[in-house]
């Protein structure tokens, strides 16, 4: 299923207040431990700045933030989705901002680390992947580290249909919305954990290596900017 822009922006906007309490139910409350092990492979120091794109309600940007004593940005295009964020991390030192993962506001060599989680899947097609990844390599200091958390198609039976037919009925049904066949359908059309570590090499980055997390139904990728 290919959408555009605004009407990506549309769906994930409309299922804000469902939207945290269905990633936690669905996941098993998984996506806990994969966002903190997300945010360890960082390895940030002190003071360092982190950009989190497509940072949604900020639970990935707040998981670093409980990690590391870092600077931590958030960047998203939905504006309903930043005003959750900023109250879910009041209190923190995260900042958010409106703003595309493929054209961020900020200068060139700007963070020692660049987070997404379950947003570069919503890019509409590769062309877009590839210059959101750019686009990563170009903010990222020398030696900077890129993690990409992102869903997968499942090796275990189970896990296949649970993802094909109980995420999309549930959402849906919870959110009032086509969200989550949405959600089902980008994740059969993603590359696989090869083909885009492959894109990661071709954008620019060096030592890209992934870890499947529950069967494979989400990778973490990492790859590092050249000294």
């Amino acid at each position: 299923m290919s959408l555009q822009r605004d009407e990506v922006r549309a769906i994930f906007s409309g299922i804000v207040p469902s939207y945290d309490f269905l990633n936690h139910f669905l996941s098993l409350g998984m996506d806990f431990l994969w966002r903190r092990t997300l945010a360890r492979s960082l390895s940030l120091h002190d003071g360092e700045y982190v950009l989190d794109t497509a940072c949604g309600t900020g639970d990935t940007a707040l998981a670093i933030a409980r990690t590391w004593k870092a600077n931590v940005f958030g960047l998203d295009f939905s504006r309903e989705m930043l005003i959750r964020g900023r109250e879910k991390a009041r209190g923190t030192v995260i900042s958010f901002l409106q703003g595309r993962a493929e054209d961020a506001p900020f200068q060139s060599a700007s963070f020692d680390a660049i987070s997404i989680a379950f947003g570069i899947r919503n890019l509409p097609d590769e062309d877009a992947r590839m210059r959101g990844l750019k686009e990563f390599h170009r903010l990222l200091k020398p030696g900077g580290r890129l993690a990409v958390l992102e869903f997968s198609c499942p090796r275990f039976f189970p896990f296949r249909a649970y993802i094909k037919y109980l995420v999309p009925f549930i959402g849906n049904f919870v959110s009032r919305s086509n969200a989550y066949t949405y959600l089902r359908d980008t994740i059969a059309e993603f590359p696989d954990q090869e083909a885009f570590a492959g894109m990661m090499t071709g954008a620019g980055f060096r030592q890209v290596r992934w870890r499947d997390f529950t069967g494979g139904v989400a990778t973490l990728y990492i790859g590092e900017k050249s000294l």
